[in-house]
């Protein structure tokens, strides 16, 4: 069975190896640029946002960029949060302060409670361990964000990835699996 302790030092090796690239957290570059755009749909200048699995803090970055916005974002990877401080050096004075970087857990992410406008989660739940630790996250998301606050996930689920197969086979192309260190959500289970 799969532990923390290797899907942690994956992203770990995934932030030395791929630096302040959005290939450290997604190697489809596509997807990656669809997923911002459709996220950015919904960030509002002034909003407070929880990014929770922010990897290298390619979206944070992006965000402050784009919006007048406060980011927290929070990664389990020690390395990924380096190369994400690293990234926000690159920022003019006013926006690094804007924007900051903690190594925590989604399960317990030491952020205030009902804190936040925007809590976004990008592939972030799918590398928990079990359904139950799934549902742990989701609460702890529902316990920083505002009354009335928006939680963006771009998560994958079983049903997606079944959909999709599905498609694939009809044009003769190879399914896709599950990589060995994620557990794709339910959406039955989704509350």
């Amino acid at each position: 069975m799969v532990n923390r302790e290797e899907i942690k030092d994956y992203w770990n090796n995934q932030a030395l190896k791929f630096g302040t690239s959005h290939l450290a957290t997604d190697p489809d570059t596509l997807s990656e640029q669809l997923e911002i755009l459709n996220v950015q749909k919904y960030i509002r200048n002034n909003d407070c946002i929880a990014d929770i699995g922010c990897g290298n803090g390619y979206f944070a970055i992006s965000c402050i960029n784009n919006f007048n916005v406060r980011i927290d974002g929070v990664d389990l990877s020690e390395e990924m949060i380096k190369v994400a401080k690293e990234s926000k050096l690159q920022l003019t004075d006013d926006k690094q302060t804007k924007v900051s970087f903690y190594v925590g857990n989604v399960l317990q992410t030491s952020l205030e409670d009902n804190t936040y406008d925007k809590v976004v989660t990008k592939r972030c739940l799918i590398n928990l361990l079990t359904r139950s630790e799934q549902a742990e996250a989701f609460q702890e998301i529902h316990r920083i964000l505002k009354p009335g606050g928006l939680y963006l996930m771009c998560e994958n689920t079983e049903q997606g990835l079944n959909n999709l197969n599905e498609v694939r086979q009809l044009v003769n192309l190879d399914t896709i699996k599950i990589r060995w260190h994620n557990l794709y959500l339910d959406e039955n289970q989704i509350p």
